[in-house]
């Protein structure tokens, strides 16, 4: 019974061994699979890291590579001047091949340009001319006039009068300070001459002061303007007067035009020294 026993004892301790040992390889196992998964983890992070690595270098190379464009743009402006400034600040090559700039582009912006001052020269003689002519520009200064009725009415019964004719001359004499603010010479010497149209309209307005023979908007109940001003300021007398002043300043307008832009065409065709 002993011996029996004994065995026993021995069998149930090797069978608690064996279980033992079992536990201990599912644990190695499960160690394993926690190794192998610990890896993968790393693999991914890895993964992860050179993707991330590879597309900031890839931003790098198309930054330095805009730079390197924006650069030989510059440098082709430089080179080149009578280029189309369009090209020289966005790097477009459209017009250019081979780093050669087409000329025939260019000829076309400079053959418009010179076609425009000589509209505005033949537009200015018949102004001039026939002072009674009226197109679709004299309409919209005639909007910016009545315009400028509402503007100045915050200022008193005098400033609402006079704010017609003055805002006819200011709206076209700001369109020209932003256009030369901007560097636009060529757009400020054209708007020019729409103030010169302007004034030459005003000088008009203020020789009828007496006569009062232009027909006005509101008709007949209306009150004309230069009458009311030149009668309160003791000037009625000096109408034309006043009127040839403004209508000189309205002609010097059209010259300074086509100086202007002439001026700013030969700039623009100039080869750098």
């Amino acid at each position: 019974m002993v011996g029996v026993n004994g065995i026993n004892v021995v069998d149930r301790k090797s069978g608690s061994f064996k279980r033992e040992a079992g536990g201990g390889r599912r644990e190695a196992g499960s160690g394993k699979r926690e190794a192998g998964s610990g890896k993968r983890k790393r693999q991914r992070r890895t993964s992860k890291k050179r993707k991330s690595e590879r597309r900031k270098t890839e931003r790098r190379k198309d930054r330095e590579a805009e730079r390197a464009n924006g650069g030989d743009a510059e440098a082709r402006s430089i080179v080149c001047p009578h280029m189309s400034s369009t090209i020289g600040r966005s790097g477009s090559h459209d017009s250019v091949r081979d780093g050669v700039p087409d000329e025939r582009t260019g000829s076309i912006g400079s053959r418009i340009r010179i076609g425009a001052l000589v509209l505005i020269a033949l537009y200015a003689i018949v102004r001039l001319r026939n002072p009674e002519y009226w197109d679709p520009l004299d309409d919209l200064d005639l909007a910016v006039h009545e315009a400028g009725h509402l503007v100045f009415s915050a200022l008193g019964e005098t400033a609402t009068i006079l704010g017609g004719s003055l805002f006819q001359v200011i709206v076209p004499l700001t369109f020209v300070g932003y256009f030369a603010r901007t560097r636009q010479r060529y757009a400020a010497a054209a708007t020019l001459s729409w103030a010169g149209v302007n004034l030459l309209n005003v000088a008009r307005y203020i020789g009828d002061a007496r006569a009062q023979e232009l027909p006005l908007l509101g008709g007949e109940n209306s009150i004309h303007d230069w009458w009311y001003l030149l009668i309160n300021w003791d000037l009625l007398k000096q109408d034309f007067v006043i009127a040839r002043w403004v209508h000189f300043a309205g002609v010097v307008a059209f010259v300074s035009s086509l100086l202007w832009g002439a001026m700013s065409l030969s700039a623009r065709s100039a080869p750098d020294e």
